[in-house]
């Protein structure tokens, strides 16, 4: 959905071509006068290229064996070679954010006070860095993080006046960033991009909270240690400790004291005990006398050992009371009808999926406790999702261009010449990649794949059909079909030199403004791009030498394999 205005723009595009091309240009040159010599060379007045490509194609035909292995094996050597060396996959582009955020957290409850002085000295430490231009912040709890205690945002200046924006990110996180006990943060960066989500999500269930939670939190601190991961968080409660007490109401029976006394004597260690009440003088409402220990002894170490009157004489509270830490569980999640937390994590520049998800896995398998299951989203899995989208757009592709061709042409054979054509184009693609040092983008290099199914079986459309032209005015095959090889390469060659020209400034990621007389390299706005023209030139590049050999050379072998057997016949 994101994309959809880019074939919109080739439809329209391509369609006022046509247009102009069959009338528009007509109706010009017939209108405008001739210039030059009219005499229509003959097409074996070979000139350059053509004189090569002419002597070239007729040593093709003649060692066909040699030529159909080095077809096939150029073809498996450039998959083996993709497989090698190249480096991952990613869902989009991994383009500069426009704008980044910290999250800020705290592992034991604070005062809203307290959170926005954290809050405000995280802002006032961002906003001190020469390379961020607008910060802004936000102090509160986020029902999805409950130690969460707010946020940090910043924007960064133009992209040609500091460093790349995940280093600025990077410098802010260590070096201006408060160190405070307890206080931990995250960075989340917004890009201009379909996938706004974490990198790595992985969705934990099971029927036992305790393991859920528990399995939840080791799987956090392990992607911590990783290398690749830039952040990671999770959407677990915050394991906010507390001193639980128990009553021991059999001793309390025996020496004949009450709860309500042990309460009252525990309350000196908190909030404090009401002892009165009365009404001051400047209000006309009542007020609680409270009486409270000291701050030095609001300990329990020392109110355990704090004697209260009893009917039997004074007695330690210690014998009362027992106390032990506990873990306070204030939010739990269910989906469908199991306990479900989440872990994420963000990776740095570089680093892939592939890259995490492989030890990730094999920790996970060897970690997990029985009753516990994993399950893994995020750019991952909206990454598959796309896979099969685009893999569906592409043979949705060759399938309507197949029925065209089956019209034009009433050939299966044909049909089927000018679709090895795609093969040639996307291994070239591959083969880009590698040699450009790109990891394969499953948007926009898949959107070029798919661009070059339409672009490259033009080659084949126009040399077959010059061919059975030729045929059809009583030439012999082999006449047939190196003067159409030979006469159609220049229109071949103008029309894919022309796709490559155009798209070379965005395969470099040069950004030309005409309008300024301008040209910049590694401006971000031209990333997008990279991908997706690396694709359609070398894809072009390399399919087009091929399909003018390979092309006469699967029509030659057919006619020798129908007079072989009309010759047994």
């Amino acid at each position: 959905r994101t994309m959809k205005f880019l074939p919109m723009t080739e439809i329209v595009t391509l369609g006022v071509s046509i247009v102009v091309a069959l009338i528009f240009m007509p109706i010009l040159g017939a209108t405008l006068p001739q210039f030059g010599s009219k005499k229509v060379r003959n097409i074996w007045t070979f000139v350059g290229v053509m004189r090569v490509y002419h002597r070239w194609l007729l040593k093709s035909l003649e060692h066909r064996k040699k030529t159909l292995v080095v077809i096939v094996v150029s073809g498996i050597g450039v998959v083996l070679l993709f497989q090698t060396f190249n480096r991952g996959f990613e869902f989009f582009p991994d383009v500069e954010p426009h704008h980044s955020s910290f999250g800020v957290y705290a592992s034991d409850p604070i005062s809203f006070e307290e959170a926005q002085r954290r809050v405000d000295a995280v802002e006032a430490k961002i906003a001190e860095h020469p390379d961020v231009d607008n910060v802004k912040s936000f102090v509160g709890l986020n029902p999805d993080d409950q130690s969460s205690i707010g946020s940090v945002g910043f924007s960064y200046k133009h992209w040609s006046k500091r460093k790349p924006s995940t280093e600025v990110a990077l410098d802010v996180y260590k070096n201006h960033l408060p160190k405070e006990k307890g206080q931990r943060y995250s960075l989340y960066h917004y890009r201009d991009a379909p996938n706004q989500g974490w990198a790595i999500e992985v969705v934990i269930t099971s029927n036992d909270c305790e393991k859920c939670q528990a399995f939840a939190r080791r799987l956090n601190a392990y992607f911590h240690t990783l290398d690749g991961v830039q952040s990671s968080s999770s959407d677990l409660p915050p394991a906010h400790f507390h001193w639980e007490l128990i009553l021991d109401r059999d001793n309390m029976f025996l020496y004949g004291v009450s709860a309500t006394e042990i309460r009252s004597y525990l309350s000196l260690l908190s909030s404090g005990m009401t002892i009165s009440k009365y009404v001051p003088d400047d209000l006309d409402m009542i007020t609680d006398v409270v009486i409270q220990f000291p701050k030095e002894y609001r300990t329990w170490e020392y109110l355990k050992n704090f004697l209260v009157q009893t009917p039997k004489g004074l007695s330690p509270l210690s014998l009362f009371v027992t106390a032990r830490p506990a873990v306070n569980h204030k939010v739990f999640r269910r989906y469908q009808g199991s306990y479900s937390y989440s872990v994420y994590a963000n990776l740095k520049k570089g680093v892939f999926v592939q890259d995490i998800k492989g030890p990730a896995r094999k920790w996970i398998k060897k970690n997990k406790p029985r009753g516990v299951q994993t399950e893994w989203e995020g750019a991952d899995s909206e990454a598959k999702e796309t896979v099969v989208f685009l893999l569906g757009a592409f043979v949705a592709a060759l399938v309507m261009i197949g029925l065209i061709l089956l019209i034009q042409f009433n050939n299966f054979f044909q049909v089927g010449v000018v679709l090895t054509s795609v093969i040639f184009s996307t291994l070239g693609a591959l083969l880009g990649h590698v040699v450009m040092g790109l990891n394969f983008c499953v948007v926009m290099t898949g959107i070029g794949v798919v661009a070059l199914a339409g672009i490259i079986v033009s080659n084949n459309v126009i040399l077959l059909d010059t061919y059975n032209i030729f045929l059809a005015e009583g030439k012999d095959h082999f006449t047939a079909l190196i003067e159409s090889a030979v006469s159609r390469l220049r229109p071949i060659f103008l029309t894919q030199i022309t796709t490559i020209l155009g798209l070379i400034p965005l395969m470099f990621n040069m950004d030309i403004q005409p309008l300024n007389l301008s040209v910049t390299v590694g401006a971000p706005s031209a990333a997008w791009w990279v991908h997706m023209s690396t694709s359609v030139v070398w894809g072009v590049s390399f399919a087009t030498p091929f399909t003018l050999f390979a092309t006469p050379l699967f029509v030659h072998l057919r006619y020798l394999r129908h007079a072989k057997k009309s010759k047994s016949s």
